[in-house]
C-alpha cells in the first residue's frame, strides 16, 4: 500500500514539476493549433461545396454523410 502511495505521489509531483506543466501547455496549445487548422479547412470545403451550384439536397446530404461515416468507423464495445 505504502508502494502504490508513493508512485500516486511521484506521478502528480513529476505532472506539477514546471517541466510537466510546459509539456501539458505545448500538448494543449499542438492540439488546438491542429483543430483549428481542422475547422479552418473543412469550412473552406463547406463553402466551396456550397458554391458549386449542385441542387440543394446535394451538398447537405455530403455535408451529412462526414458524421455518418465517423460514427460508423467507430470502434464498438462487445455487447454483453
Amino acid at each position: 500500500m505504502t508502494a502504490l502511495l508513493s508512485r500516486t505521489r511521484a506521478r502528480r509531483s513529476a505532472a506539477n514539476s514546471p517541466r510537466g506543466r510546459t509539456w501539458k501547455r505545448l500538448y494543449t496549445g499542438a492540439l488546438s493549433s491542429v483543430s483549428d487548422l481542422i475547422v479552418l479547412l473543412g469550412s473552406s470545403a463547406t463553402g466551396s461545396l456550397l458554391d458549386l451550384g449542385l441542387p440543394t439536397a446535394v451538398p447537405w446530404l455530403l455535408l451529412a454523410a462526414v458524421p455518418a461515416l465517423a460514427v460508423a468507423l467507430l470502434p464498438r464495445r462487445p455487447s454483453g
